[in-house]
């Protein structure tokens, strides 16, 4: 499996080459937070485009899947924001990431 492990607030910059048309994966709430809390909001850009945006995700709940088109694209921007007051708990995973 492939992915990244990250924080709330944090960006994440991808490149790739160019013949790709999709890239998919899941994002959410690390395991290891369990029982204290955490809640995330999870997007990918295209510079300042949204291709990705998931509702506020939960510890415990099911991660966003996601599959957006990156035909001629070579970068995008993987962002985790805090969904509640404070980031306490708010360790995020991307994961099952797939470029085809």
């Amino acid at each position: 499996k492939t992915g990244f492990g990250t924080a709330a607030d944090s960006q994440i910059e991808i490149s790739f080459p160019a013949k790709f048309e999709t890239f998919s994966g899941a994002c959410g709430i690390d395991d290891e937070v369990s029982t204290r809390g955490g809640s995330i909001i999870c997007k990918i850009l295209d510079g300042t485009k949204v291709l990705f945006e998931s509702p506020p995700i939960k510890a415990g709940t099911k991660a966003a899947d996601f599959s957006v088109p990156v035909k001629g694209k070579t970068s995008l921007t993987l962002i985790v924001n805090k969904a509640g007051l404070t980031n306490d708990s708010d360790h995020a995973d991307w994961v099952n990431l797939n470029l085809k």
